[in-house]
């Protein structure tokens, strides 16, 4: 459907909890809270809509299916939609909005967040002029991207080139055999670089594409990368048709950062820690999860400055913030 109920979920023991819900001012208020736990949706049980999906799913385990079915489980065809919930173990029937959603915001005065999962190159120019004068923008990357700007965002990031990835590919004249290419380079888009710091959210669900962008806007001058560890699974997709009409994908290239180190199954490894837990869910206000606490965790990197901060981005460091809301917006 063309609308989505203003919620984050994630699949914990095969239940699909509320972990945030969105309060900017830009959508309806809504009476889910952070740790709901999701049972129905327009009079469909989840259970029966995870059965229906797993088989359709793609995904290297059972979890990297969840979180997909996550990211599209509340789509919805009307601007409202029935649910149940359980919250604290009770049993509830509300009636919430759902809304045709923004791609970006600010967060804070100080700090503006980009939804790359709606980001479109159309858009690049209006967003860095709304956010030029910002400390910081988080761009969340927990999804798939939009449209490819892997090296369209970050080139408003710099102020000279600088390689982001490198890759191998095969040798169709010696099968068996791969060869380094020349390094993956960004460019800067010929306007003033922001100079503000780009906090990049990743965790599981950065896969493939989100993974290359976030490579590229890590790269930057300021940039650094907040969450989990990344699924490593970049790289490009060959269709494959099977026997029966099957189809599956493959990548045929090997992608590394510029140094060598691998990406590919090992994935982008956080500058910064951050791993969610239920008790932050349930105890951090919906307004907090979706905007004000983005905010606040951005303020806090923002304040790291360039010595602890970029020390982790360099290696030598790592470092785990204090407790915190969870950071979906």
């Amino acid at each position: 459907g063309a609308y989505q109920v203003a919620v984050s979920l994630q699949f914990l023991k095969d239940q699909a909890v509320v972990t945030s819900v969105r309060h900017d001012g830009r959508v309806p208020a809504s009476s889910l809270a952070p740790g709901d736990v999701l049972t129905h949706l327009a009079g469909q049980a989840v259970a029966d809509l995870v059965q229906q999906r797993l088989p359709e799913t793609s995904g290297s385990n059972r979890a990297a299916q969840l979180n997909t079915i996550a990211l599209n489980l509340t789509y919805c065809a009307t601007p409202q939609v029935d649910v149940q919930v359980l919250r604290a173990g009770r049993p509830l029937r509300l009636v919430v909005p759902a809304v045709a959603d923004s791609l970006y915001r600010f967060l804070t005065p100080e700090v503006g967040y980009i939804d790359m999962a709606r980001i479109t190159r159309a858009k690049l120019p209006a967003i860095m002029r709304a956010f030029a004068h910002t400390k910081g923008i988080v761009v969340d990357q927990r999804n798939y991207p939009g449209e490819f700007v892997a090296t369209q965002l970050p080139a408003y990031m710099l102020a000279q080139p600088v390689a982001f990835a490198r890759s191998t590919r095969y040798d169709l004249t010696y099968p068996g055999r791969f060869l380094s290419q020349q390094p993956d380079t960004l460019r800067p888009a010929g306007v003033p670089p922001y100079q503000g710091r780009v906090i990049v959210l990743v965790n599981e669900v950065s896969r493939s594409q989100a993974e290359y962008t976030a490579m590229a806007l890590r790269a930057t001058p300021h940039g650094l990368l907040l969450g989990s560890q990344t699924a490593g699974a970049d790289g490009n997709s060959a269709p494959i048709t099977l026997p029966g009409g099957l189809k599956t994908l493959m990548t045929g290239i090997g992608i590394y950062y510029p140094d060598g180190r691998e990406t590919q199954q090992v994935g982008l490894v956080p500058d910064v820690v951050l791993r969610p837990t239920i008790a932050a869910y349930v105890s951090c206000p919906g307004k907090v999860a979706c905007g004000a606490g983005v905010g606040k965790l951005s303020q806090k990197t923002l304040a790291a400055g360039s010595g602890q901060a970029i020390a982790a981005k360099g290696g030598s460091a790592r470092n785990q913030l204090p407790h915190t809301c969870k950071t979906n917006a």
